[in-house]
């Protein structure tokens, strides 16, 4: 299961991708799903900027943002498998973990 520390080391390695990649490593791009309880560009502005500046590009992924009904839903997403990262509320994320989600 995705968790925060995950995403959160995720958009750390976003500026060193940056200066790693070059145009010589174009490739087809993965589709990844980014799913989040609320629309807030305060909460997700990290990643729509990641996003703008080519940085998931240029690692060789196609990132989609949804914002869907609430944390408990991030966590339905995540671990059904139609999302691989997200950002759900810490207290659901607690009751999930467990419960062995």
């Amino acid at each position: 299961m995705t968790t925060r520390r995950t995403f959160t080391k995720l958009l750390a390695a976003i500026p060193v991708a940056g200066l790693l990649s070059t145009g010589a490593m174009a490739q087809n791009l993965r589709d990844i799903t980014f799913v989040q309880p609320s629309p807030s560009a305060i909460n997700s502005f990290p990643v729509f900027v990641a996003i703008g500046e080519g940085f998931f590009a240029d690692e060789g992924l196609n990132v989609t943002v949804e914002a869907i009904n609430g944390s408990g839903a991030v966590i339905q997403a995540l671990s059904a498998g139609q999302a691989q990262f997200g950002r759900p509320g810490p207290g659901p994320i607690i009751a999930a973990r467990s419960r062995g989600v």
